[in-house]
């Protein structure tokens, strides 16, 4: 999940440098000095795929944190040779798994080597993204991509001469790109990124500690996952995939306008979201939902992420692919993957644990007072959440506090999701309600209501078991 990045330590340790620089662990790039006196004012380092570079009052440290793990295991030789030949041209490699446990030792070897405490590494900037196998070709949705909250897409260009397509904001940007094509891989890799460009985006703004090396845990991860997923779920994009039989002509016409970035520029803040949220439930009815596949693969890549072990490189794999423009009700016969809640992390993870967790479930009896997690069959499901109506009366659209505080008590994951993007500050104390499920119940209930007549009576009117997403 963390790659690039960024950081300033405020001392300068130039007698361990000197000492990695006559071992030759250390190559040097440029040196700037006073043409004058000859004093060196700037030197940088070359370290493996990390730039080292003294400043008056310490050193910046930056590059990628996944390529300089790739280059101590040894990850090239673990590829054919045209994606070997891509590794050197992109001076490394982040196209797999970069598992929790990786990213902890890949740190502590790296401020080992120079002599430093993760603790002083104050970062500037850091990337934070997920490598997703998805069953479509990548290039269908990139292609697709037209606004994040306000921004058009643009393309830019990296270092290493990698074409990109990205949402440029003032503090951050959002990048999204096709990864087996980079590194010319047997799958379709599509990467989800978010690049912080300034430090307070994620600590003020996204109540994110991550101020240094030592501050990146499992628990900030999740933060950083949840982040990440909020900031992807804003991306406007046409689907290519859509199916326009059965389609009014009005529906066919808007299409059409839909696939037009300059439509988009046009509208108003207020226009730009109602005609975001027509266009996503289209996508929803009518298409392969591209956007929601992605997101159950961001979710299976942050599980493996956690779980995974420092030597396990691979990304977890694509489930049944659905074709495209098929019956709904042959969605769902061909695959389990497009019926769930995007927001359950357990929804979608290694197979390994699949068969742990049905082998423990075996073993032991469920004690008869227990309560179960909601069902993911149940053909009526919430409008806005996507999750099961069991609980609530027959006519209910929309979950309220009995099911919210059922979630809590059988799925911890499926909650703290639910609350971080329902609630981006939780944990602080609801100004208007007495406790945290009835402000979710109020959440709800808002984005309900908040929509139009006309929306809501296509809501009310669809294929419950077809939510995909959380409808914000």
């Amino acid at each position: 999940m963390i790659d690039y990045f960024k950081a300033f330590i405020n001392y300068c340790n130039n007698t361990r440098f000197q000492e990695l620089c006559e071992a030759g662990t250390f190559a040097t790039e440029i040196t700037k000095s006073d043409p004058q006196t000859g004093e060196i004012l700037k030197q940088t380092y070359l370290y493996k795929n990390m730039r080292v570079t003294t400043t008056k009052n310490g050193f910046l440290l930056e590059g990628s944190l996944h390529k300089y793990r790739s280059e101590l295991k040894s990850v090239v030789n673990m590829h054919n040779a045209k994606t070997n030949g891509r590794i050197n041209n992109y001076k490394g490699f982040n196209g797999d798994l970069f598992t929790f446990e990786s990213i902890t030792e890949t740190i502590a070897h790296l401020c080992g080597v120079l002599d430093i405490s993760p603790h002083v590494c104050t970062l500037q900037n850091i990337e934070i993204g997920i490598n997703n196998i998805v069953p479509f070709q990548v290039v269908r949705f990139i292609d697709g991509l037209l606004y994040h909250k306000g921004k058009s897409i643009t393309e830019a260009k990296d270092e290493d001469g990698w074409t990109y397509k990205q949402f440029k904001h003032g503090e951050y940007i959002v990048k999204i790109y096709d990864k087996g094509k980079q590194y010319l891989l047997p799958d379709e890799v599509i990467r989800i990124e978010v690049k912080i460009t300034k430090m307070r985006k994620l600590i003020e703004k996204a109540d994110i500690n991550i101020s240094t090396l030592a501050d990146i845990n499992e628990a900030t991860l999740k933060q950083a996952f949840d982040f990440l997923f909020r900031e992807f779920n804003e991306v406007i994009y046409y689907d290519y995939s859509i199916n326009t039989e059965g389609l009014t002509e009005a529906n066919r016409t808007k299409l059409k306008d839909y696939q037009n970035k300059i439509y988009w520029k046009g509208l108003t803040r207020i226009e730009r979201y109602r005609e975001k949220d027509c266009l996503s439930t289209l996508i929803k009815k009518y298409s392969d939902n591209y956007k929601g596949q992605i997101q159950r693969q961001m979710i299976a890549g942050y599980n493996a992420t956690i779980k995974g072990k420092s030597g396990n490189y691979t990304l977890p794999a694509v489930p049944q692919p659905t074709g495209a423009n098929e019956s709904q009700n042959t969605l769902h016969q061909k695959s389990e993957f497009v019926t769930k809640s995007q927001f359950n992390y357990s929804v979608i993870s290694l197979q390994d644990d699949k068969s742990n967790s049905k082998k423990k479930s075996d073993s032991k009896e469920t004690p008869k007072n227990s309560k179960k997690p909601l069902s993911d069959n149940y053909q009526k499901k919430c409008v806005i959440t996507g999750i099961s109506l069991e609980l609530e009366s027959s006519d209910s659209i929309y979950i309220q506090t009995k099911t919210i505080m059922h979630v809590k008590e059988t799925d911890e994951h499926l909650y703290s999701l639910l609350c971080s993007l329902l609630l981006p500050h939780t944990g602080k104390k609801p100004v208007f309600e007495e406790t945290i499920i009835k402000h979710l119940a109020k959440q709800v209930r808002n984005r309900y209501f908040g929509k139009s007549e006309s929306t809501r009576a296509i809501m009310q009117g669809c294929d419950l078991k077809n939510q995909l997403s959380l409808d914000l």
